[in-house]
């Protein structure tokens, strides 16, 4: 099975006991924004939209249009966690309110209130689907991994893949960063043909902006 929901999804369904990974699941979010065309990064590393919006997984709408709000000023990553801090009244509790909601929906996970967080366990479909995330994530962190089977997980992870952060310049070496993108994450079409167009110089640029993302001060 492919999986074919967020990254943000992805880390919470396979960290529902450690909890608290509000701050990690949003700057997933913002690189998924990134590589779907719904942001752009600017100079000085500010998030800005791109419209009009492309049609987006629920879990990223709240954080595309909070964005979108600023205008052409933007926000940095540091503005987006103080404004979703401000607005949830935490990172973890945005998580709660935008990601887990999507995953109870698919019954992968249950949810029970609480009068702090909600508490949430995985449900058995919610297990399988994790056991095959995390096989699909160790042959990815592998180092000397076979390239056929590095790029079969890499599809089969979808924007999971974002979660091996240490795979994607593995995966670019392989040529198979492309087709991650293609498969996975949806470019809008004109940015996929101008990354096949432009060969490591586009592998580069896609490095670069999942780079700006994850390299920004929190």
């Amino acid at each position: 099975m492919s999986w074919d929901r967020t990254a943000a999804e992805a880390l919470v369904l396979r960290t529902v006991a450690a909890g608290r990974m509000g701050r990690h699941a949003l700057r997933l979010a913002l690189a998924e924004l990134v590589l779907r065309g719904a942001l752009q990064i600017e100079p000085g590393g500010r998030f800005a939209a791109v419209g009009p919006a492309p049609q987006l997984p629920e879990p990223l709408v709240a954080v595309r249009d909070l964005v979108a709000s600023r205008g052409e000023k933007g926000m940095t990553q540091s503005e987006v966690l103080r404004a979703v801090g401000g607005r949830w009244r935490s990172v973890d509790r945005w998580m709660d309110a935008e990601v887990v909601p999507s995953l109870a929906q698919a019954k992968l996970v249950m949810v029970w209130p609480s009068q702090k967080r909600a508490e949430v366990a995985l449900t058995p479909a919610g297990r399988e689907a994790c056991d095959e995330l995390d096989s699909d994530l160790k042959v990815l962190r592998a180092k000397d991994g076979d390239p056929a089977a590095m790029a079969a997980a890499a599809s089969a992870a979808g924007a999971a893949v974002l979660l091996a952060d240490d795979a994607w310049r593995r995966l670019a070496e392989l040529h198979a960063l492309p087709d991650v993108l293609a498969t996975g994450i949806a470019l809008p079409a004109e940015s996929l043909s101008s990354m096949h167009d432009a060969g490591a110089g586009g592998v580069e640029l896609v490095l670069a902006m999942l780079g700006a993302v994850f390299g920004a001060g929190s």
